[in-house]
């Protein structure tokens, strides 16, 4: 399945898979940023709270790399659907590049 994000004017993220959408924000932690979830439509029709997948999402940065961790998990019907977690490096311009 394809997902696709775009950022909002306010600075949230806005993922959509198929017919659903997870509207989601960003939160500042010491240790990097998470991620969220407060709001679901599926098929452009909001999704009751109690529906909601839990999402564990956390990017943060070490040793010049960019690492990310998230966990998706339905409480109500199943348990965790797909969790995936890596690092990517992240390439730096020659300096006195503008």
């Amino acid at each position: 399945m394809v997902s696709y994000m775009e950022a909002t004017p306010e600075g949230a993220i806005l993922e959509t898979l198929g017919p659903a959408t997870l509207h989601a924000a960003l939160r500042i932690q010491p240790n990097g940023l998470s991620l969220e979830v407060v709001g679901v439509r599926v098929l452009g029709v909001g999704v009751p709270r109690m529906f909601w997948p839990r999402v564990s999402a956390r990017e943060w940065a070490m040793d010049g790399r960019y690492h990310f961790k998230v966990e998706l998990a339905l409480s109500i019907w199943a348990g965790r659907l797909v969790a995936y977690e890596g690092a990517l490096d992240v390439p730096m311009p020659p300096r006195g590049t503008p």
